[in-house]
């Protein structure tokens, strides 16, 4: 189980590779960095209950997101009482 502070802020990151060398090195990293993203966008789906369309929208760039919107999202599974 995942829980967040009341005032967390939490990001979806967007998947990342460098690029760089040669066209063909760059193809391939282009490549690996589409497959991977699919295969993280497929497990966000799994995870979360979302449609796969919503989660590449929220990977498309890096997403913030409220505790609420968060829990919302099915990131997280509640948020922690504090006294503060």
């Amino acid at each position: 189980m995942w829980y967040a502070m009341p005032n967390a802020q939490l990001m979806i990151y967007q998947p990342q590779t460098g690029c760089g060398g040669h066209s063909e090195d760059v193809r391939c990293q282009v490549d690996e960095a589409v497959r991977s993203r699919h295969k993280i966008d497929k497990m966000y789906a799994a995870f979360t209950g979302q449609p796969f369309e919503k989660v590449q929208l929220y990977t498309e760039r890096d997403h913030y997101l409220s505790v609420a919107e968060a829990m919302e999202f099915g990131l997280i599974d509640g948020i922690l009482e504090t006294e503060f």
